[in-house]
């Protein structure tokens, strides 16, 4: 005689049940994303965007029909999808740390995809972190019906982003079927945007450090400096003098 475990469900029943389960999903989507956008908020990261869904019944139903699942409640672990898309590379490693903090993380299903790359391999990078309800906020009653449900967080970068846009309009088969003249000139372009990406952190930095600069020589009285927007302002946040005079300059329009 088989036994259960080794009966696979009927997928009519199957999309039947998710659709009484939905909303449960739909709910621990609202629930994360807030707290999440609280997160960052209260850390002082700014992000490009935060999106959320939760898995259309439709959806569901393809994903079905592609794999056979034994227990697709328990296998299927973006039910609830999760972006958030940060300005800069360092801003990721941030928000992973205070994801970890608040969440458990299941690391088996989890991905980093930077990780993954070979020093002379460009591509798609970005985090997937599959995350659970930790013990401490099962306690709390109104996250206590969450405790099973998994969500799916996908962090990346802006230009990260809009690589992994452009590949799926592009490369919408396997790499591996795209001519190779074509695979080099996307690798050269995944290259270009890894590159960018760095720049961005690094020009970053060094308008922090510019900052810093200009402020220890206010502090010293040395004016030995470019003029340019930062020196201004740094000056017109430093002086008294200057100070009034902005704001005569603000009643008189």
């Amino acid at each position: 005689m088989e036994s259960n475990a080794n009966i696979i469900p009927n997928p009519h029943i199957i999309e039947d049940e998710y659709k009484n389960k939905r909303s449960l999903h739909e709910e621990i989507e609202k629930e994360i994303k807030d707290l999440i956008t609280k997160l960052i908020s209260n850390n002082g990261i700014e992000l490009v965007k935060l999106e959320s869904r939760t898995k259309s019944v439709v959806s569901f139903r393809e994903k079905l029909t592609k794999q056979i699942y034994k227990d697709p409640f328990t296998q299927i672990t973006d039910f609830v999808g999760i972006r958030i898309v940060c300005y800069y590379l360092e801003d990721i490693n941030t928000v992973c740390d205070l994801l970890k903090a608040e969440f458990d993380i299941d690391w088996q299903n989890s991905v980093d995809k930077r990780e993954k790359k070979k020093p002379d391999e460009f591509g798609y990078q970005s985090m997937h972190y599959i995350l659970l309800i930790n013990d401490s906020r099962k306690k709390l009653r109104e996250w206590q019906k969450f405790a099973n449900l998994k969500a799916e967080i996908q962090i990346r970068t802006t230009l990260q982003d809009a690589w992994a846009a452009i590949q799926h309009k592009l490369m919408y088969k396997s790499a591996n079927e795209i001519p190779r003249k074509h695979q080099r000139k996307f690798f050269q372009l995944s290259a270009l945007l890894e590159v960018a990406d760095d720049m961005f952190s690094s020009l970053k930095q060094d308008m922090i450090e510019t900052e810093r600069n200009y402020s220890e020589k206010l502090n010293k009285s040395d004016f030995n400096f470019n003029i340019d927007f930062y020196s201004l302002e740094m000056l017109l946040s430093s002086s008294d003098i200057l100070k009034e005079w902005h704001t005569i300059a603000l009643q008189l329009g």
